[in-house]
């Protein structure tokens, strides 16, 4: 009698090499995780680790001040591009000097609304900083006084005050200095009060 070969059952086999596929896998990310590689490398911040780049040519802006410069050597003693404020000019009608006033900050912080502000150009004691704030025809004012801020400039106190004083909305706010020889108006800036 002849013997029927019966053909080898493959399935064990397949189902052994998948188990180790899998186990192989398994492996791998399990150390992969303990030893942050990847897909579980962190990203490193590059300023935080010193390594950023920097872009070292020159922006178009700087590359025609310096052709001017070569073209125009007079201008060097120019200085607006320095970052010394302007000295004050005086208003005829006034008879004070026109400054430079500017908000540096106007936020809400844990509900308190808070502004600051300085004078640019000018160094005095004695001023008035007023800062305004209005949406639409509602207005509120809070005033302060000033703090030395340099050589060159002077800091008005920061005014901080209730969020509950102003409604919800968006509003500007602009800074006003005045003194008996000085007076400057900042242009407006926005406050988001929820």
């Amino acid at each position: 009698m002849k013997q029927i070969k019966r053909p080898k059952n493959k399935k064990p086999i397949l189902l052994a090499t998948l188990l180790g596929i899998v186990a192989i896998v398994l492996i791998y990310f399990g150390v992969a995780y303990a030893a942050h590689l990847p897909p579980f490398a962190e990203k490193k911040d590059p300023i935080a680790t010193g390594e950023h780049t920097v872009n070292m040519e020159k922006s178009e802006t700087e590359k025609k001040t310096e052709t001017d410069l070569k073209q125009n050597p007079d201008k060097k003693t120019d200085q607006s591009g320095v970052d010394v404020p302007a000295q004050p000019t005086t208003d005829p009608s006034t008879g004070k000097q026109q400054v430079q006033v500017l908000i540096t900050s106007a936020g809400v912080i844990n509900r308190q609304v808070d502004a600051r502000g300085s004078v640019m150009n000018l160094a005095e004691d004695g001023g008035t900083c007023t800062f305004t704030f209005t949406m639409g025809s509602a207005s509120v004012q809070k005033t302060s006084g000033t703090l030395p801020g340099g050589p060159t400039s002077t800091s008005c106190k920061s005014v901080q005050f209730s969020q509950d004083e102003l409604s919800p909305g968006t509003w500007q706010v602009t800074l006003e200095y005045s003194s008996s020889t000085s007076y400057g108006k900042s242009t407006a800036t926005s406050l988001e009060v929820k």
